[in-house]
């Protein structure tokens, strides 16, 4: 520990969203934000947190005297970057969306280092303006998996060594169940046997993305159903006008209406509870920076299902954890399903190893090592 207040380094950390939204990069973004309260709590570091869209911090992640959110008011926000008399040693922009704050940050104050965190699909594509600049001006750029690492150098041409993979990990205050059986208020509300096979895709349902792969697996559901007639299958999550219409649409021309269930989105306190009552998690997506939620669904005890053509294999430990497939194989898909409801493992065994691979202290040791270089 450095016990030396003025021997810490400072770090300002730039953010879009985090509690006002729920999403992969949000819950990176929380766990990130406990991450620096630790270090600050561990007298590492002095802390501040801004964000241009969010009012206040959940506290148990991160306190408000450390934070400042300007509520989408964007051009505050970008004169407080301006013109603030930033005291940081270190800039760590959480999302390159960022990049024009960070751009004048950096123009004001040339000895910052900078830290870019980057996701996924956001720089998967050729990018240019302040984005380019940021990412070619950083001094450390943090990929959330080895996928998106090779991206940022084959697309955007930057140097391998200032590169460094950080695959994400389990929410800080994650609670692992300590018993797999299917809650009963659930098995209520969707009509279903404690036996019956679930399987469960968690997803923002929308129109633009078109590439998580659910309509690849309603596809698959009438072949699947000539084996396990009754098999259901929970798409959840929060569905825009057109996604929802194209859904039922799909689901009605397959005749699915009695095993397809689209409850919407899913409130914290019913997350944990939904995984519990799938048996197998699928979702063939083919952008996935990351994906959190197959992190989630093993350590609940679920087998996965997901596709090999992203960043998925990674959270899958390139098949150790669960089974990759081609997302654009609806055969594919159905075998690897009616593999894992046939030979279904030990759902102890699947959270004991998500558990030592992604976890909180672990990733929080390693965030600090790259902010402290």
């Amino acid at each position: 520990m450095v016990g030396n207040m003025e021997k810490r380094i400072s770090i300002l950390f730039l953010y879009l969203k985090s509690f006002d939204a729920t999403g992969g990069i949000e819950k990176v973004n929380r766990t990130l934000l406990r991450a620096l309260f630790d270090i600050y709590q561990e007298q590492k570091a002095r802390i501040l947190a801004a964000s241009p869209y969010e009012t206040k911090p959940d506290e148990r992640y991160f306190p408000n005297i450390f934070f400042r959110g300007y509520r989408g008011k964007r051009w505050r926000f970008m004169l407080d970057m301006l013109w603030q008399n930033w005291n940081t040693d270190v800039l760590f922009v959480g999302h390159i969306n960022l990049a024009p704050a960070a751009w004048l940050l950096r123009k004001r104050y040339p000895r910052m280092r900078t830290v870019v965190m980057t996701h996924g699909i956001e720089v998967w594509s050729p990018l240019r303006g302040f984005k380019l600049l940021l990412l070619k001006q950083a001094d450390r750029i943090i990929a959330v998996s080895r996928f998106t690492a090779e991206k940022l150098i084959s697309v955007q041409g930057l140097s391998p060594e200032k590169i460094t993979v950080l695959p994400n990990c389990l929410d800080p205050f994650f609670k692992f169940p300590n018993t797999f059986s299917k809650p009963d208020y659930l098995l209520q509300r969707y009509g279903l046997q404690p036996g019956q096979p679930v399987l469960l895709t968690i997803s923002r349902l929308n129109a633009r993305e078109g590439y998580k792969g659910y309509d690849k697996v309603l596809a698959c559901l009438p072949e699947l159903l000539a084996d396990y007639p009754n098999l259901q299958y929970i798409l959840a999550g929060k569905s825009d006008e057109k996604e929802h219409r194209r859904l039922t649409n799909i689901i009605r021309e397959l005749g699915l209406e009695s095993c397809v269930h689209l409850p919407g989105f899913l409130p914290d306190a019913e997350l944990s509870d939904h995984y519990l009552l799938a048996d197998v998690f699928v979702m063939p997506s083919k952008k996935e920076g990351f994906g959190l939620v197959f992190i989630e669904a093993l350590a609940h005890g679920v087998p996965v299902v997901a596709g090999n053509a992203d960043g998925s294999a990674e959270a899958l430990q390139n098949g150790r954890l669960g089974l990759l497939i081609d997302p654009d194989d609806p055969a594919a898909i159905a075998g690897a399903i009616r593999q894992t409801l046939q030979r279904p493992g030990d759902p102890a065994a699947r959270q004991k190893a998500v558990a030592e691979s992604f976890n909180y202290p672990d990733y929080k040791t390693r965030l600090w090592k790259l902010l402290s270089i």
